[in-house]
């Protein structure tokens, strides 16, 4: 029998000290994050700037875990310095753990502009939904930026219930629009082809909202490939999975409150139009 280890305190103190703080993790499955209220925060900055009458803006999703490719991107969004914000289409994480989404806070961080999310799927598991709801905010809110309002809202009806999406919300947020040429709908899934339970109906939910008065543009992520689309007269950007396709969109606000499109892969871009509602699979 091999002897018996006795640890003294000294001993205990020792390999404390030898360890250090890389040693040291909090439990993965925490839901207390080291920084919180990023939403009003982000706001908060969105709002101290003046917007241009014409401006352009970064759509991304899906980054989950691939921090490296997601910093050098940030360094190419950096250095265009005309981008007023930055909108993250949800999956900010794989599996909703606290560590992931300060992971990926700690590389949203980095950008000039500010930075305003959505709840992904994969951010709507584990303790994800009580993290975001510390860390960034509501699951859904609007704001106006020059000519456009943006409303961002939580689309996981899967993971959060058949209450997903807030209807009643939504559709007011899109028929008083404030006095804005027009209106962007920000969600984590695409409202083409929506997830939703057996015989639920959202798909006929989100086809009559885009076609409200004043809908000028939807963007969502969930997908991998990155997809520009005509729908009902109505731009849908499909971000594409940027851990996979490694694109993020610059989407340009014109003056009258329309919308164009470049499909950018970390520091080129090329201008990319939306496929004819006619075309679509």
């Amino acid at each position: 029998m091999p002897p018996r280890r006795t640890w003294t305190i000294a001993s205990v103190l020792c390999a404390a000290w030898l360890c250090g703080a890389g040693c040291i993790r909090s439990t993965p499955f925490g839901s207390d994050p080291s920084v919180r209220d990023l939403t009003a925060k982000q706001l908060a900055k969105l709002a101290a700037q003046t917007p241009p009458p014409r401006y352009k803006f970064v759509a991304l999703g899906d980054t989950h875990a691939d921090y490296d490719n997601l910093n050098v991107t940030i360094d190419a969004i950096n250095d265009r310095h005309d981008i007023e914000f930055v909108l993250i289409a949800g999956d900010m994480t794989v599996s909703g753990l606290l560590r992931e989404f300060e992971r990926s806070y700690e590389a949203y961080s980095r950008l000039d502009a500010p930075f305003l999310t959505v709840m992904g799927n994969h951010d709507a598991i584990s303790n994800g939904p009580a993290i975001y709801r510390k860390m960034y905010g509501p699951y859904d809110y609007s704001f106006h930026y020059g000519q456009m309002k943006f409303v961002m809202f939580n689309s996981n009806t899967l993971e959060l219930g058949p209450h997903v999406p807030n209807r009643a919300w939504l559709s007011t947020q899109v028929d008083d629009q404030g006095g804005a040429e027009g209106v962007v709908l920000t969600a984590h899934h695409a409202l083409m082809q929506p997830e939703d339970f057996p015989d639920g109906d959202v798909a006929e939910f989100y086809e009559a909202l885009v076609q409200r008065a004043g809908v000028s543009g939807v963007l969502h992520g969930h997908h991998e490939d990155f997809v520009l689309a005509d729908w009902h007269g109505v731009p849908v950007l499909q971000c594409g999975t940027y851990e996979k396709v490694f694109t993020h969109a610059v989407v340009t606000v014109e003056e009258d409150g329309k919308l164009s499109f470049e499909r950018c892969e970390f520091g080129q871009c090329e201008p990319v139009a939306p496929t004819p509602e006619s075309e679509l699979p």
